[in-house]
């Protein structure tokens, strides 16, 4: 072989070597830098899970403040209709008489105006204190 055929022949393994080599480390360098993507989007998601747990947890204590307070709210009221209901009963039981007595249309009539201060002859009950008997033209007897 002459020189010029060994020279080529040098030059063009050199370039084989030279183009194998830059394909690697191309290779290599954008491997790199798709891990480095990768392990930059897995930090990102987690911290974006972290954040959505911490939001959630917030959530769940002020929910559970509400309830709380809700749950008191509702105690104190049963208790104060426990006892207002016990009181009730109590004074019915004291003062029977007050409350074994019905009163009539004339005697709902009466017991209103006497309340409210005004003249008892409005209201339409018969001599006797008994509602009247006549009826308006155009009511149902």
């Amino acid at each position: 072989m002459n020189a010029l055929a060994i020279g080529a022949l040098v030059a063009t393994i050199s370039i084989g070597i030279a183009t194998g080599a830059g394909y690697r480390w191309g290779h290599h360098d954008a491997e790199l830098v798709a891990q480095k993507a990768q392990l930059t989007a897995q930090k990102s998601q987690m911290e974006n899970v972290n954040r959505a747990i911490r939001q959630a947890n917030e959530r769940a204590a002020e929910d559970a403040e509400i309830l709380r307070a809700s749950e008191q709210v509702r105690v104190i009221e049963q208790t104060r209709t426990i006892i207002r209901v016990k009181e009730a009963a109590r004074h019915v039981a004291e003062n029977p008489d007050l409350y074994a007595r019905r009163l009539d249309a004339c005697g709902v009539c009466l017991a209103r105006s006497a309340a409210a201060g005004t003249d008892p002859s409005a209201c339409a009950c018969g001599s006797d204190g008994a509602p009247a008997t006549a009826t308006r033209a155009g009511q149902r007897h």
